[in-house]
This record gives structure tokens, sequence and C-alpha cells, in this order.
């Protein structure tokens, strides 16, 4: 496992001039899995590490995804799993189940398995990461927690999707887990301009970042064959 030591190339508020616009062409900055640290203080920042999860592949692949346009012009076709919370203003005034638990109950069921898997990898990468966000979602009931994990309420699986540069709209400050499953497709990767690296998202591997915090956008991507796709 390699550790790698990032500095900041960007603030924060540069980075956010970019939210909205197109990620350019970049190939990944680094090709072996790695957990990397801020080289200022110390702080664990991201981790790209492998995932063997035949089970989860095939519970994305079964979901029905919903075309959806950004503001930005975005075509993204994703599907929401876990629970959705309350909306007043949409006549919603309790969390419920999403329409994945209702439609695809297997494919929840491995959704929900692999988020405490994925709970327990957060936790080897950096146990005060894991720690610190158990304890903001405290104020949530275990009842709408995604399996075991007590991290996450819910998540958005993308099927190739190219997005722009945006933070991730939570909930809750939490880190983001991704789980990456492609074929018969380049591109895809993922850029961080704050720290100047492109993550690799390459097939069975998972990516863990603070989306919530860093600026981040998926590079452009080409369909190799008709069957081609990139599921995180």
């Amino acid at each position: 496992m390699e550790r790698l030591s990032l500095r900041r190339v960007v603030s924060p508020e540069e980075a956010t001039t970019l939210v909205g616009t197109w990620v350019g062409e970049q190939e990944p900055t680094h090709s072996e899995p790695f957990i990397a640290t801020d080289a200022d203080t110390g702080e664990t920042v991201m981790a790209v590490l492998p995932v063997e999860a035949p089970d989860l592949r095939r519970a994305c692949l079964s979901l029905k995804y919903t075309d959806l346009r950004r503001a930005s012009g975005a075509k993204n076709l994703s599907a929401n799993f876990g629970y959705q919370p309350r909306r007043p203003s949409y006549s919603r005034d309790a969390c419920r189940a999403s329409g994945v638990a209702k439609e695809f109950p297997a494919a929840e069921a491995a959704l929900d398995a692999w988020a405490g898997a994925l709970a327990r990898m957060l936790r080897e990468i950096d146990a005060k990461i894991e720690a610190r966000d158990r304890e903001t979602m405290l104020q949530v009931g275990s009842t709408w927690k995604l399996g075991e994990s007590e991290l996450w309420t819910s998540g958005v699986i993308n099927r190739s999707s190219t997005l722009p540069y945006h933070r991730d709209g939570f909930n809750f400050p939490t880190w983001s887990a991704m789980p990456v499953f492609r074929r018969g497709m380049t591109g895809g990767h993922l850029h961080i301009p704050e720290y100047g690296v492109v993550l690799p998202c390459r097939d069975s591997t998972a990516v863990f970042f603070p989306g919530h915090q860093l600026v981040h956008g998926v590079t452009p991507m080409q369909l190799r064959r008709p069957d081609g796709y990139r599921l995180s």
C-alpha cells in the first residue's frame, strides 16, 4: 500500500470557482492503491483501495436508473438508495425508504451490507475519521441508517455519468465511500483540483474522500463497446 503526502495547490475558495464547469481530459496521477495525507496538517485526505464485490456489481447493474438533467446541462443517470429525509415543503413529513428499497429489495440488501464493509475499510484507513463520522451520525436513529455502518443514511449510484465540478450535497458532513465498477468505458476518473490529483477510478476500486468538502469532478468518458458502463 503506497502512502502519499499531498500539498494543496489551490485554496478551497479557488476550487469553488470551478463548481459547475466541466473537467478536461486528464489521466490518473497515481496508479497504485494508496492512502494520502495533507503535507501540512498530516491529516488523511483521500484513499483509493481495491474492492472485490461481485454481488455489489450485480446489484448496481440490476437497478433502474432515472435520467436527470442538472442545471449545468449534464445528463445524469442515477439511482438513490437507502432512506430519504423528511421534506415538509413537498408534503413529506417523515423519513421514508427510497424507491430502490421498495422496488429492488435484493439490491438494497446488498447495498446495505456493503455500507458496513466500506465503513470498516474507512476505519482501517483512519480510525479517527470513522469515529468522528460515527459521532456525527448519532443524531440519526439506527432505523434510518444503511445496514450496520452507522455512517450513512443513503447513497446515489451514477451510471456512466460525466459530472462537472461539484461538492456532494449530503445531509451530514461525513466522508464519501465510492466503489467503482466498469466495463468497456475509458475515462471517468476523479479530479480533485485542491490537491492537483486525478484519482484512478478503475474497475473494482473504492475511492474514499470528504466529498462534501473537496470540490471534485469526473473526467470525460468514451464508450468502447455497446454494453459498456461505469458505475460509481
